[in-house]
Formats: structure tokens, sequence, C-alpha cells
């Protein structure tokens, strides 16, 4: 049996489809219509490729921490150079965005010399089309966030001697984190709850010294340390023209101030934020300018 020959010669293209049997109209108009569709996808393809490739990338706006700096102050001067006039609300928001487009875990625990990216207040838009996240979720924990109280005082006017943030430990002598902001004021100053509310600790508390702690609602707490005198016990309902202590030097300190705290759902946070610093240092400031100036 004679096997099968195999021409080498390439088959001319015109016999091709010979054998076939003729198109019908209806398959001629089926094939007409899926290469118009084809067309089609390919041309939206390419539209999109395109709009997804502008000409103009976005800027990165990039910051160096320097002494003394807060990410609050930080987002909220950089809003200012822009020319946005955000309400503290959303000055709140914008600080855990830039929080987390900055990978920080803490964002009261930053160095300097560390650099920040901070191209989400400069592509922000005017706080009346903002889209931040509202304060009454924590898009992180998804845990409701309540309002704050509208008025809160300043507990003590004096000069503010140490921020909040990283700092070397005056006692220890350690770059350790800040919780709170320290007043400088004369032992037995007396010392005001930031708002009313229910005293939960009232005594001595290690490097604190002695210390008095506030639960104000809504997941908003204060500590004042370092006190001389505690004048009021735990249980105890106050309102804010309640005394709660004297300014002292108790615990790990150096002299005489009282050392505040704020803390939001257990969480210490800047207590400039939430009080203005003028308002802590109004008295400071009007001693200053009633100086006589020398000649």
């Amino acid at each position: 049996m004679r096997g099968i020959v195999v021409s080498k010669n390439a088959i001319p293209l015109s016999t091709l489809g010979k054998n076939k049997a003729p198109s019908t109209p209806a398959q001629t108009q089926t094939a007409q219509k899926f290469h118009n569709a084809l067309a089609e996808a390919t041309r939206l393809r390419q539209d999109k490729t395109i709009q997804a490739a502008p000409d103009c990338p976005p800027t990165t706006k990039t910051y160096t921490i320097q002494h003394d700096d807060t990410l609050s102050e930080i987002v909220a001067n950089e809003s200012k150079k822009l020319g946005h006039n955000y309400p503290r609300r959303d000055l709140y928001n914008m600080v855990k965005q830039v929080a987390s487009l900055n990978h920080l875990t803490n964002p009261d625990n930053i160095l300097p010399g560390q650099k920040l990216d901070l191209t989400s207040i400069t592509q922000s838009q005017p706080a009346s089309e903002s889209k931040f996240i509202p304060e009454s979720i924590n898009a992180t924990t998804n845990t409701p966030y309540l309002p704050l109280p509208t008025k809160l005082q300043a507990p003590v006017n004096g000069r503010i001697t140490s921020l909040f943030g990283m700092r070397n430990h005056p006692v220890v002598g350690e770059t350790l984190h800040h919780d709170g902001i320290d007043i400088s004021q004369p032992t037995g100053t007396p010392i005001k709850p930031l708002t009313s509310g229910v005293v939960t600790f009232s005594g001595n508390d290690g490097g604190y010294g002695l210390m008095v702690e506030i639960d104000h609602g809504n997941g908003l707490t204060s500590r004042y340390a370092h006190l001389s005198k505690l004048l009021v016990h735990k249980g105890e309902q106050i309102n804010p023209s309640h005394p709660l202590g004297q300014v002292g030097q108790t615990g790990l300190t150096t002299g005489p101030h009282l050392h505040l705290e704020i803390h939001r759902l257990n969480t210490a946070i800047d207590p400039l934020t939430v009080l203005n610093r003028k308002q802590i240092e109004t008295d400071i400031l009007i001693a200053e300018a009633q100086k006589p100036q020398r000649l």
C-alpha cells in the first residue's frame, strides 16, 4: 500500500474555500454585524487608554517635619497656604487622611527630618464640596464618633512649655512620646476641668504624680497631672467651675506645671486640636503686651 504523498508546493490562495458552500445573505449580514461590533469595541478601548494617560500627571507635595511640629499643625498650615478655610471637623478628618497616605500607625508619632506626602491636601476640594469622612464614622475601625462638646475651657492660663508628640524627656533623658501638653504655672494655681463630667480617678499614678481623670461623655476624657493637691474624689459629678486641684510638681517633673491630656475613644489626641493656643496663653500675652517698652 502506497503512503500518502504530501506536496511541498504552497497551495494557491485562489483554491482555498472553493469546496465550501456559498454564503447566504443572512450569513453575510451576521458577519458584517460582528465586524462592526469588533471595530466599535476597538475604538472604545483606544478612547479609554487615552483618558487613562493624561498629559499632566498629578504633582506630589512633600513636607519635611521640623522640631516641635505636630501633624495637625502641619495640615492646618498647608490648608491655609492653599487658601482653604476648613472647619475643625474637616481638619481632623484630613489629618487622618494624611496619616493613612503616609502609613502612620500613630498620627501623633512623627519625627524631625521625616518626609510627609501632603498630596491629599493639595488635591482637596473646598469645605462646601468636601468628601472627607464625616466625623460620625471612623473609617479605620468603623466606630461611631460622637460630636465633641461645643465649649471647652482652658484648665489654666499659662505658657505652654512642651507640645504634644515626640520629645526628649526632661527627666528620663530618652526620646519618648508626650501624650499631652505642659502649661507652666506656680504651685497652688487652681485647675478647672475642660467641661462638666464625672471623676473616674483621683489619686497618685506613678510618673503622673497626683492626677485627676474625668469622663466627659461621648468618648471624651481628660487627665490633669503633677498636681500638688487633689480637690475631688472618684465618682464625683463636677461642673466647669468646680476646681479639680492645684498645680504642682509631683511625679516625674522638673518644675511646677499642669500636664494636660485629652483622650478620644481611649486614644490620646493633641489638645491643641480642640483648644486654641491663644485661649490657653491669653493672660501671658496680655501681660507681655502691658510690659513697659525699653528705650
